[in-house]
């Protein structure tokens, strides 16, 4: 004997939502809709998802299930593609398509770091080069200032201070 499903309107919404979810991936669980969907025949109307729920068609009519009318309603109005469940050939060269492609592109984010990197090294050398070169001449300064101190005072010339 078959199960017996639920007539609360709760769960009987509920049974309508997850069929057209079902629907809108391409992978329905009734036989004749996923003939259809291995054909790319599969469209989302009412009769197809009150297939897919196991209700009655009838059912949509009534207005405490306006909420899924409507949603059906608009994903046909913007012409919701029923994508067909990949098979699983497909699915693993998608995969690995994309995994070359994330390779590629961490390969020339690498080279590009290497680059970034390399040129930030000859920075900071350059940068040092500079800092002693400052720190030289400013003993350099201060040397030449003491040396000029010292004239001034062998001349007699009051110095600056």
């Amino acid at each position: 004997m078959a199960e017996r499903r639920s007539r609360e309107p709760a769960a009987v919404r509920r049974d309508f939502h997850a069929a057209i979810d079902r629907l809108g991936r391409g992978m329905p669980e009734d036989e004749t809709l996923r003939a259809k969907a291995a054909a790319g025949r599969l469209r989302i109307n009412k009769i197809n998802v009150a297939r897919e729920a196991g209700r009655a068609y009838a059912l949509l009519f009534q207005p405490k299930y306006a909420d899924v009318v409507d949603r059906i309603d608009q994903l046909r109005a913007i012409g919701m593609p029923v994508r067909p469940a990949p098979s699983s050939t497909e699915t693993l060269q998608e995969l690995r398509g994309n995994i070359r492609a994330q390779i590629e592109e961490a390969e020339q984010h690498w080279h590009t770091h290497v680059e970034l990197r390399a040129t930030v090294l000859e920075r900071d050398a350059e940068i040092e080069r500079y800092r002693r070169e400052a720190v030289r001449l400013r003993s350099e300064v201060a040397a030449l200032r003491d040396e000029n101190a010292r004239a001034l005072r062998v001349r007699g010339v009051p110095d600056g201070s």
